[in-house]
């Protein structure tokens, strides 16, 4: 059922039509059950709009959120996992020296170095670049010596 909006009726109905429409119109006398039953789904319908609207924008602060070492001298903060749509968006942090082993992509990945470099497969990207892994490839050792923070936005990892 499509929902319409108050532009729509707007659009359609002018104040002298929806007079007309309503002035006829009796409150009934609905029994105390019926009453209840229909003041429980209208409440719930605006918590579930509420609910919505909360989501809609999330704001995860620089010093908010845990780091979790996945690995020596990497670590990772998801920002994002939603299992609607199967994208999880983390930041991947690596200190000066370290080395992430070579890996499969299994879902494509976007990533964006938001500070130092890093390099793997010939490839050296630094603070700016933008990187696609498609779905299938494989990634060589990737290493840093200045440490790098990564944006990442994969598939969730089954």
């Amino acid at each position: 059922m499509k929902k319409i909006t108050s532009t729509e009726i707007d659009q359609v109905l002018d104040e002298d039509m929806v007079e007309l429409l309503s002035s006829d119109l009796q409150p009934l006398d609905l029994p105390a059950a019926q009453m209840a039953k229909l003041r429980s789904r209208i409440m719930q319908r605006i918590d579930e709009e509420e609910a919505q609207q909360a989501d809609a924008f999330v704001t995860i602060r620089a010093d908010e959120g845990v780091w979790e070492e996945i690995a020596p001298k990497l670590y990772r903060k998801v920002l994002r996992s939603d299992p609607q749509t199967g994208v999880e968006a983390y930041l991947l942090r690596a200190e000066p020296g370290a080395e992430a082993p070579p890996h499969m992509h299994e879902y494509d990945e976007l990533c964006l170095v938001l500070e130092g470099e890093v390099e793997f497969d010939n490839v050296h990207l630094k603070a700016g670049d933008y990187h696609f892994a498609a779905k299938g490839s494989q990634h060589s050792m990737a290493r840093t010596q200045t440490g790098v923070l990564l944006f990442l936005q994969t598939a969730i990892a089954a």
